[in-house]
């Protein structure tokens, strides 16, 4: 998109462009719902980090401890919410990113 390039011989497509976001135009039907991160991190002697974050919540990978948060209102990650708290959207969403984390280390 920034280029300017055809995308048709790179179909199909892995991912979802951002470039509408860098230049003010959000467009809902062209937005992420969720993003997986995966950050290596071997100059810092630690062992790599991933997690699947959306607008609302963020979980850690289990080599991370899979702590689950509401970026909402923890902003500083400081509380998990445990799994016996979980709301039942919650426990979808949950799951929903433990699939895309297991995708991520495929």
């Amino acid at each position: 998109d920034i280029a300017g390039a055809s995308k048709n011989p790179y179909k199909p497509l892995d991912g979802t462009t951002f470039y509408d976001n860098l230049i003010g135009i959000n467009s809902p039907a062209s937005q992420r719902t969720e993003v997986y991160c995966y950050w290596p991190r071997d100059y810092q002697r630690k062992i790599d980090l991933s997690y699947v974050t959306d607008y609302n919540y963020k979980l850690y990978d289990s080599l991370n401890g899979s702590r689950f948060y509401n970026i909402r209102t923890d902003v500083y990650e400081k509380n998990p919410i445990p799994n016996n708290q979980l709301t039942a959207d919650e426990k979808k969403t949950k799951n929903k990113f433990k699939r895309i984390l297991r995708q991520g280390f495929e």
